[in-house]
């Protein structure tokens, strides 16, 4: 009866500690999946609301609305709902790696996605093709 009644014990504390985790998420590793804010890394001005979803194994973003008024004109240009991040996967050292295509000049660059700020931050780095153009980049989490 008393290792029964150890068996049955653990097993409740397991039940709860399960939970637990599943209520409050804070067992999980923070994902990028989300709402996102860019900036522009000149004037860092608000640029777009950007989401990123997991579909299977990899993740894929669009954006969701264009923010910046300085040139209103580009606006008409950026498409929502088209994906201009894709094959975005997870590597083992906790970043994510894919492809992302510049809404306005079109570029297509393979990029490197890290969260920072316990998952607050993302920052994104990019690179077109074998050439030194490089851009990095720090958008935030959208909280509605």
């Amino acid at each position: 009866m008393g290792c029964f009644f150890m068996v049955e014990g653990t097993m409740a504390m397991l039940e709860l500690v399960s939970r637990f985790k599943k209520k409050l998420n804070i067992f999980q590793r923070p994902s990028i999946e989300g709402d996102w804010i860019t900036f522009d890394e000149l004037d860092n001005e608000e640029k777009y609301y950007f989401t990123i979803v997991r579909n299977n194994h990899s993740y894929f973003g669009i954006v969701t609305k264009y923010l910046s008024l300085k040139n209103q004109n580009k606006s008409s240009s950026i498409v929502n709902a088209i994906e201009y991040l894709w094959g975005v996967e997870l590597n083992a050292d906790g970043s994510y790696c894919g492809y992302l295509q510049d809404p306005e000049t079109c570029l297509v660059y393979s990029v490197t996605l890290t969260l920072i700020s316990n998952g607050c931050k993302l920052m994104v780095k990019g690179q077109v093709g074998s050439t030194k153009h490089i851009r990095t980049q720090y958008w935030n989490r959208r909280v509605s």
